[in-house]
């Protein structure tokens, strides 16, 4: 009698637990719309096409400095080209991370979060971060990463060259 009751016991424990282990699985995925609804909340839209409208306004300046004869419907064509090129590359970024986070989130989820992105306190990170993204991005870019780079190079070959992996010659490798 106790080996029946155990075994009718156990039955709907492993129902519940097949049930409550698919739970997420059965959870409604969120839809595009509100997944890029969070993204642009969230300011992820905005600082992904900043950082790309610096890198075409960049790669523009350096361009007309190798090629100042260019003519200038060749600019244009070239600035035309660079636009549509980082359009897809923001289109085709935005499309991976809401496929990511779809995966991993539910529309509760996604709902949940664009409230807290459009709630005043969200607001204000997001115009402080936008201030220093538009004050430091370029120091950052010219200054500060060549400079961490190069520390981060000379601490690699100081401690290669302490462990006997390499030997410096001349001032060189």
């Amino acid at each position: 009698e106790d080996v029946i009751m155990t075994r009718l016991l156990i039955l709907p424990l492993i129902f519940l637990t097949l049930t409550l282990s698919a739970a997420p699985a059965l959870a409604e995925r969120p839809t595009d719309e509100s997944m890029m609804t969070m993204l642009k909340a969230s300011g992820s839209v905005e600082t992904i096409q900043a950082m790309m409208s610096k890198l075409i306004a960049r790669t523009q300046a350096n361009l007309q400095a190798s090629l100042p004869n260019l003519p200038e419907k060749a600019t244009r064509i070239v600035n035309e080209e660079m636009q549509l090129g980082v359009h897809t590359i923001v289109k085709e970024m935005l499309a991976k991370q809401m496929a990511f986070f779809a995966d991993h989130m539910n529309q509760k989820d996604v709902d949940d979060l664009i409230a807290i992105y459009n709630s005043p306190a969200w607001q204000k990170q997001l115009a402080i971060t936008r201030q220093y993204v538009a004050s430091e991005y370029g120091t950052v870019l010219r200054e500060d990463v060549p400079r961490m780079t190069q520390e981060m190079v000379s601490r690699i070959l100081a401690r290669l060259k302490d462990e006997g992996y390499i030997k410096q010659k001349d001032g060189g490798i």
